[in-house]
């Protein structure tokens, strides 16, 4: 049914205590729980962090791709 759940997380002790109900959601949907947080930093250089980030991603998407290869027609 659904693929993905997406479970806002703000820090708080209140907002963790969902948790065991989205794993128990997520697991008789099926579903992929993805716990997501959003925040400013508080950083000098902001281009950097973005940087930094898309290197990771970038990293990541390499890996989950290696030894892919299309499929022939």
């Amino acid at each position: 049914m659904y693929k993905k759940m997406l479970v806002p997380m703000d820090g708080s002790k209140i907002a963790e205590m969902v948790i065991p109900y989205a794993e128990e959601f997520a697991a008789k949907l099926g579903s992929e729980m993805i716990l997501v947080s959003v925040f400013e930093p508080v950083l000098k250089d902001p281009e950097r962090l973005h940087q930094t980030y898309l290197e990771r991603i970038s990293e990541q998407v390499r890996h989950q791709l290696k030894g892919w290869e299309p499929r022939k027609r």
